[in-house]
């Protein structure tokens, strides 16, 4: 192969691989729901904070993000316009027709960034008399989408979950923790150490330590079974995937076409180039 047509393929694929990079470095961010408290009885206020990080949105950054909020109506108030407000000068827009929230600001963010908050509050006792538990109520945003002026990004869903008790409703957790502890002190405390020739102040000391250490050791096993295998109050937002998405798999099959394109292009200009020399 002479070094005209090396030349040529070296072009060709430089050129396919500037549109891979393309298409590899798509922008993304992720976006955070927090609440105010996770654990709530009937007629409770809270808020809900939106936040997006992992910002990776080019030079200019982002000045506007939708979405739709999406809420268990049986347990929560009704959400109005006026309980969704932007914070750190976003802009918020809410339409309680079909629930998306849109928001703006006056300037580009490049960095982490709370944006919004939503005020909620839990239903009645009343409204709430037929439930009889603990019971998790789900507040999701989702169909994500910021822009930089130049291109919509989109990010994966969030929710998070607080915990409603009825009053006289025991949360389950509570009671788990404490049933727990109150076994393992007991069985703990029912253990009695005799050592040999020694005397009885030195047993009772003993016995007190090693009942302590015991006690220590069975409340922190027994407290962290409990918490791993508790399916309550859940404060870390969810995704739908574990990477956010970037909204890029229906123009890659385009970039790859106009890649190839400007490939053959770029070769028939070269072999033109080369016939015109010969």
């Amino acid at each position: 192969m002479n070094m005209k047509r090396l030349l040529k393929v070296f072009i060709m694929f430089a050129v396919v691989m500037i549109a891979l990079v393309q298409v590899v470095n798509a922008y993304s961010f992720s976006a955070v729901m927090t609440p105010s408290s996770t654990s709530l009885t009937p007629g409770q206020d809270f808020t809900v904070t939106i936040k997006v990080t992992n910002l990776d949105v080019g030079t200019n950054g982002i000045n506007t993000v939708s979405g739709f909020l999406k809420y268990d109506s049986k347990l929560f108030d009704a959400v109005t316009t006026s309980s969704v407000s932007g914070i750190n000068d976003w802009t918020a827009n809410y339409s309680s027709e079909n629930g998306k929230i849109t928001l703006s600001k006056g300037k580009f963010v490049k960095a982490d960034e709370e944006i919004a908050q939503i005020m909620f509050k839990v239903k009645s006792a009343e409204d709430l008399k037929s439930v009889k538990e603990a019971t998790k109520g789900s507040i999701n945003f989702t169909s994500i989408v910021a822009s930089n002026s130049q291109d919509d990004i989109t990010a994966s869903d969030v929710s998070t979950t607080v915990t409603i008790t009825p009053a006289g409703a025991a949360d389950t957790n509570t009671t788990a923790n404490t049933a727990g502890n109150t076994a393992s002190n007991t069985a703990s405390n029912g253990i009695i150490i005799s050592p040999t020739n020694q005397s009885q102040g030195s047993t009772t000391a003993n016995n007190t330590t090693n009942n302590a250490v015991k006690n220590t050791t069975n409340n922190t096993t027994n407290n962290t079974s409990n918490y791993s295998s508790y399916s309550g109050t859940n404060t870390t937002n969810t995704a739908d995937g574990d990477v956010p998405y970037t909204g890029i798999d229906d123009t890659i099959s385009y970039i790859l076409i106009a890649a190839v394109v400007v490939a053959f292009i770029f070769y028939i200009k070269f072999e033109k180039i080369d016939n015109e020399i010969r």
